[in-house]
């Protein structure tokens, strides 16, 4: 994918722009028409020359006017594709007051001696910062490397959710030692939120993975100084190891910390099982992966952190830290348009024979409803034409690799890998989420071909009803399965979805379909006599 160029600004000149358009979609070169002549009839031959004269200068020059109004590329070339179908969206959506984010990113390398460092910014219209910076070194000293970033301020208030004690850290005192989490800091003239000094065994990074070395890890440091304190940072001074450590840091307060909700709502584990790196969202490998153990992080496809930060954007924190992590998370999408997986799962190489850099429908459509989410509250063409490269690929894997069923309804594969794998099988609840992503694409954008795709599926559910339920009055996790293992259903996961795709049918379509109403009737009432609960209620999920 292209890092985006473009700033907010000049992407708000350009739905400045408008296209005039009469029937059949032809552009409107303001022609005047045969009812607007002067009949020749009334008119001197010097008149009707004069007329024809006036006539020629008006359709020249509406007719420059009109190619003006063209939507162009900043190289003057009319847009097409993916480009055009974004300039549309969000031109319809500025009509309702709609403005895209004022956000620019960059990136930076430096080499100073024997220590390296590469670093990506992202600057927000509110003069918030967000920066993450990767440090590397040439060679090996016995003595760590010493960072430094200066807070202003007179006083400081230090707060992290300590995981290892589930409960907040809170003090005044620089003196006392600071978790190894993630840090709020707050003076009476700046706040930050700072990621911990992160530790990874260099060029070990296998299939997408990270190798934590927390023994090597440090948490940082504030110290008074003049106007203020130096947050010291620490690394390994060895080519064996990288560092790293992000910052979103403002003049402005990022957490009320009145707000008792934020308590709850502020609590990321990026630190330990879960990190935010430098080129994504990396997540604690699962037991059969490989490569993998107990400090090995792989880099998720999904953003779960960042898209939970999304929903409560009222909170400056979540609205920034969801956007960087929404960002640099999106420019990880292959050139065939999805995000893969990089290590290989023992599983499903034992079942179906695919191996590393897999295609994983749930955690990617769960990256899709993130995307989707940050369109909504950004306005950024990053994300919406990453969603549009994404449903272009999805309806091409569903294309080739679905169940057709008795009334050409499509399920589609749980999963895809490179050339010779077996078929694999289709879960219930990646078909719901799926289908959710492509009804909301296709109603944001216009384009019905994602819609076509989410109705073949919904088909394919309608077809195949009694085969996902149970004896025991629970639904199926998934059909054509004849594997190793025993796929039982989520709890409640499958019906939330249920749930949640009822919704975009009834708020988008204005309809609701009577074999998911079946389905969930059936789901409940197991989850009900299982004494189950967290399952969705009467909420409202569908904007």
């Amino acid at each position: 994918m292209k890092i985006k160029v473009m700033s907010s600004a000049a992407l708000l000149l350009s739905l400045c722009m408008s296209v005039t358009a009469t029937a059949g979609n032809k552009l409107d070169v303001g022609i005047i028409s045969e009812t607007e002549a002067v009949e020749e009839t009334e008119e001197t031959t010097e008149e009707a020359e004069e007329n024809e004269e006036r006539e020629e200068k008006e359709t020249a020059e509406n007719t420059v006017k009109a190619s003006s109004d063209v939507p162009t590329d900043e190289y003057g070339n009319p847009l097409t594709g993916k480009d055009l179908i974004c300039y549309n969206t969000l031109k319809k959506y500025a009509k309702w007051g709609a403005k895209p984010i004022e956000a620019s990113y960059g990136e930076s390398a430096n080499t100073e001696g024997t220590i390296s460092t590469m670093q990506k910014n992202i600057t927000f219209g509110s003069g918030d910062l967000f920066w993450l910076r990767r440090y590397s070194f040439s060679d090996a000293s016995e003595e760590r490397y010493n960072g430094s970033i200066f807070l202003p301020g007179s006083t400081v208030e230090i707060r992290a959710y300590d995981f290892s004690t589930e409960s907040w850290f809170y003090t005044l005192n620089t003196e006392n030692v600071i978790p190894k989490e993630v840090i709020f800091l707050d003076t009476d003239k700046y706040h930050m939120v700072l990621g911990l000094p992160a530790v990874y065994k260099n060029n070990e990074f296998t299939c997408n993975t990270l190798t934590v070395v927390p023994e090597e890890e440090q948490p940082i440091k504030l110290v008074k100084a003049e106007g203020g304190y130096n947050v010291n940072f620490s690394f390994p001074h060895n080519p064996a190891y990288i560092g790293e450590i992000w910052c979103l840091e403002s003049g402005r307060v990022l957490a009320d910390w009145k707000n008792t909700d934020l308590f709850a709502l502020l609590r990321m584990d990026l630190a330990s099982n879960r990190r935010f790196s430098y080129d994504g969202y990396y997540f604690q490998t699962p037991d059969n992966y490989s490569p993998g153990g107990k400090n090995i992080l792989y880099r998720q496809p999904s953003n779960y952190t960042g898209s939970a930060l999304i929903n409560y954007s009222n909170i400056p924190v979540a609205y920034d830290l969801g956007y960087a992590t929404t960002y640099i998370c999106a420019g990880n999408q292959n050139e065939e348009g999805f995000w893969p997986t990089g290590p290989q799962s023992e599983w499903l190489y034992s079942d179906f024979g695919i191996t590393s850099g897999f295609y994983d429908t749930r955690f990617n459509t769960d990256f899709a409803s993130n995307l989707i989410a940050a369109y909504r509250l950004y306005y950024d063409e990053y994300f919406l034409k990453a969603l549009l490269t994404y449903g272009d690929f999805f309806n091409e894997h569903a294309k080739a690799n679905h169940y057709e069923t008795q009334n050409g309804g499509w399920l589609i594969e749980d999963y895809r890998g490179q050339e010779g794998y077996r078929r694999t099988h289709c879960s219930l609840n990646h078909l719901l989420a799926e289908m959710d992503v492509l009804y909301k694409i296709s109603y944001i954008t216009g384009v019905k071909s994602y819609k076509e795709t989410a109705d073949n599926m919904l088909k394919g559910i309608e077809d195949t009803k009694d085969d996902w339920i149970m004896p025991d009055g629970n639904l199926y996790y998934a059909l054509y399965y004849t594997g190793t293992l025993e796929l039982t259903d989520y709890p409640y996961l499958t019906y939330n979805d249920l749930y949640t795709t009822q919704q975009i049918l009834s708020t988008y379509y204005h309809y609701t379909n009577d074999t998911l109403a079946e389905l969930m009737e059936i789901k409940k009432a197991w989850m009900d006599a299982n004494n189950i609960t967290g399952y969705y209620t009467t909420q409202k999920v569908v904007n």
